[in-house]
């Protein structure tokens, strides 16, 4: 966590495990619009047994890439806005045959990610072009029971996923202490208090 920067981080009563995001420095134009954006961003986030499980429902508009860097296993599941259902599993090749080192998260599916081996999963998260607030979305377990019904025990059970579980007492202290000290940095203010409880 020390060596990629992982930190606790908070908006409100929630909180979750990520280095502050990179930014390229290459700009480009989106179709869309003639602003321009940085080309892509990356995070470090981890997931954490008893600390950080796992993510809620989520939604982002665009597609983006989780690539495994250590620990277990993550189990990524998508429903999609047709209402399929499918898993994606990120993780060591070489300890678990159905893993992948990276998958492709697509843009506008629901998603949350658990744990499914190990005590800690450590994931590069990469955005392009760069991560943008207005196009992430955070999906409350009850609109999506009235949405997706036949899914409602799984969806419930990842909704609940993050009832019991408790900083880890370390970071929370250094993170306390380097709020009291430091300037806030207004990239990363305004990024925490829409991205992620993570992702």
């Amino acid at each position: 966590m020390h060596e990629t920067g992982v930190k606790l981080k908070r908006s409100g009563t929630e909180w979750w495990y990520a280095s502050d995001f990179v930014n390229s420095t290459t700009m480009v134009r989106s179709a869309e619009s003639s602003e321009l954006v940085s080309a892509f961003s990356y995070e470090y986030f981890m997931l954490i047994k008893g600390h950080y499980s796992g993510t809620r429902w989520e939604v982002y508009e665009d597609d983006f890439v989780l690539s495994w860097n250590a620990g277990g296993n993550l189990l990524i599941h998508l429903i999609f806005p047709d209402g399929r259902h499918s898993e994606l599993l990120l993780g060591d090749t070489h300890h678990h045959h159905k893993a992948q080192y990276t998958v492709v998260v697509p843009g506008g599916t629901n998603f949350a990610i658990e744990i499914e081996s190990g005590n800690y999963v450590l994931v590069t998260d990469l955005q392009s072009p760069v991560f943008s607030t207005s196009k992430f979305n955070m999906r409350s377990t009850d609109d999506m029971v009235k949405e997706f019904p036949q899914y409602e025990a799984m969806i419930r059970r990842l909704g609940d996923m993050r009832k019991d579980d408790k900083h880890l007492p370390t970071l929370d202290k250094a993170a306390h202490d380097h709020k009291d000290h430091q300037g806030h940095n207004h990239h990363e203010d305004h990024h925490d208090s829409n991205h992620h409880d993570h992702p």
